[in-house]
């Protein structure tokens, strides 16, 4: 079973962005996503809403899109793109900036739905927001090639639901990563060390003064002494933490 499935509504190929004219625009009812070239040489593309890997660091993947259709003239063979922005303008060859991406090259028939799948390697983290675009290379001038992806209501003459599948074929459970919070108190005019850190980590945190003062302590959320020195080391809990340097 897929790791990852996206339709319209979970969570949507709302956007489509124009080359000529800019900016945005949610499709119709039913037609998801859709990419063409028409005879004024406009393009679009799609990207999903973001999602992230639940807790897993991934380096490979499969993306399935099932129920697409190319459009007349047929160009199809779409590329899947792997991006944490939202790109709103368009780069080079019409597409969209992307970290990783990944081609079919066949058209395959699959338990009587039209299937379109691709594999390829990424560097996904855990914690981290990630969009998938849909887009093809190059450009063209003969109107009405492309493909579309739907989403028709099951009392239509048309019933295609379309889904983008993400499969995670090599995935690590992510090592859970702390905060370290650090407050400058009175005569402090600077601190520095704060960061996200896993359990165990050996972190040093610093303090520089304001001119007139004197370095006092380092303190817990509590008010706890922990440490007299401006530069002061330990070992991270596996725990939110904040410290406050006070002069």
């Amino acid at each position: 079973m897929a790791d990852i499935i996206l339709t319209k509504a979970n969570p949507g190929f709302y956007y489509c962005y124009q080359i000529n004219g800019g900016g945005y625009r949610e499709w119709g009812q039913y037609e998801v996503a859709s990419l063409r070239w028409n005879d004024e040489g406009d393009a679009v593309w799609a990207r999903s809403a973001g999602f992230t890997t639940g807790g897993y660091d991934v380096t490979n993947i499969t993306v399935t899109i099932n129920d697409m259709s190319t459009r007349t003239g047929g160009y199809g063979n779409p590329t899947v793109g792997i991006g944490t922005a939202i790109d709103n303008i368009p780069g080079s060859n019409d597409t969209p900036n992307v970290l990783w991406s990944g081609t079919d090259t066949t058209n395959a028939v699959v338990n009587n739905r039209n299937q379109y799948s691709m594999t390829f390697n990424v560097d996904m983290k855990a914690g981290t927001t990630y969009y998938l675009y849909l887009y093809t290379w190059g450009t063209t001038t003969t109107s009405n090639l492309g493909w579309q992806v739907f989403d028709h209501p099951a009392n239509s003459s048309d019933a295609r639901v379309s889904t983008v599948e993400i499969t995670f074929n090599s995935k690590t459970v992510a090592t859970p990563k702390y905060t370290l919070n650090l407050n400058a108190g009175t005569g402090i005019s600077r601190v520095t060390g704060a960061d996200s850190y896993e359990s165990g980590a050996y972190v040093t945190i610093n303090a520089a003064l304001t001119t007139g003062y004197d370095f006092k302590n380092w303190t817990d959320s509590s008010g706890g002494v922990v440490s007299n020195n401006a530069s002061y080391s330990f070992y991270m809990p596996a725990a939110t933490t904040t410290y406050t340097a006070n002069g």
